[in-house]
């Protein structure tokens, strides 16, 4: 599985990258299942929307990832949860995750911002963890997790290339992402069963 992991995840980036310039627009919702050989492992659905921010009176764009896992893995990892990001203003964002894993629930409600450390709101571990404090942050700019794989996405979209490092704060615990360029391939479409083209191969 970890093998699995980190030769075939990341492709995902392949396919959101082509889906890129349709992908943040209103409505917008996108399915992907992951198998490992021929047994289904995990599903995951993104959804791209907007909504209006009555105070401001302004639209501000939302998006919504759910992922679940899926056949003999669920039975191993039973795990859910849906993830909202919500842009407030530049600059300024909300993460909220909601979801159960191994039967217990947990729940995440950050506030991020470039020029200040994230709050948290919300922390409801399903192992009973707390939150790290204000002053464990030392790092001003630090993302949410889903932020990595949207930074990731638009530095292919621009570049053509994802090596980068991201400093990640997830309410628990703070880590860092490092994204490398492997190399650039021409995959078949039998291997990924929705196109051939050249696709960047990147492993996080």
């Amino acid at each position: 599985l970890q093998n699995w992991r980190d030769n075939n995840f990341i492709r995902l980036f392949i396919g959101l990258n082509i889906l890129l310039f349709s992908f943040f627009v209103e409505g917008k919702e996108f399915d992907y299942k992951f198998h490992w050989l021929y047994v289904p492992v995990a599903k995951l659905s993104i959804n791209f929307n907007e909504f209006f921010d009555t105070d401001n009176e302004r639209n501000h764009p939302e998006i919504k990832f759910q992922l679940s896992t899926k056949g003999p893995l669920k039975l191993i990892r039973n795990y859910q949860s849906t993830i909202t990001k919500k842009f407030n203003k530049k600059g300024e964002w909300d993460y909220h995750l909601i979801g159960i894993d191994r039967g217990k629930p947990e729940e995440k409600l950050i506030s991020y911002s470039s020029t200040s450390y994230p709050i948290v709101h919300t922390f409801i571990d399903d192992k009973g963890g707390e939150p790290l404090k204000t002053d464990e942050l030392k790092d001003l700019w630090l993302i949410d997790p889903v932020s990595v794989l949207l930074k990731t996405i638009q530095r292919l979209n621009e570049n053509k290339a994802c090596s980068n490092e991201f400093f990640v704060f997830d309410g628990k615990r703070k880590y860092k992402v490092t994204v490398a360029h492997v190399d650039d391939e021409n995959l078949s479409t039998d291997r990924l069963r929705v196109f051939s083209d050249p696709v960047v191969h990147c492993q996080m």
